[in-house]
């Protein structure tokens, strides 16, 4: 399994770099896939199950964009193969 995340996105409308996505290829679990993302005081600001779907910068209860800044990521899957469960988590800057 080969996963790449990015550090930096810049969801400011240029249709360049607009949403923060992970790329994971590998035999995983399609169904047990998870990503949060996090602000510093550890709220939870968008949730997906979709590894197509990312992140573009908007807190998903006040539907507002976030400040430029650190936020942490966390992204849990299943291996298919032998049904491990990988957790992964980090940080990406958002900048506008």
């Amino acid at each position: 399994i080969i996963i790449y995340v990015p550090n930096t996105f810049t969801p400011d409308g240029d249709e360049l770099n607009n949403v923060f996505l992970p790329i994971i290829s590998g035999n995983i679990d399609l169904y047990s896939y998870t990503m949060n993302i996090y602000n510093r005081w550890g709220e939870m600001l968008f949730t997906t199950h979709n590894l197509n779907v990312g992140w573009d910068g908007i807190h998903h209860i006040s539907f507002r964009p976030v400040q430029d800044g650190v936020y942490t990521w966390e992204i849990i899957f299943r291996k298919k193969s032998n049904d491990e469960k990988i957790k992964q988590h980090g940080t990406v800057t958002v900048i506008r």
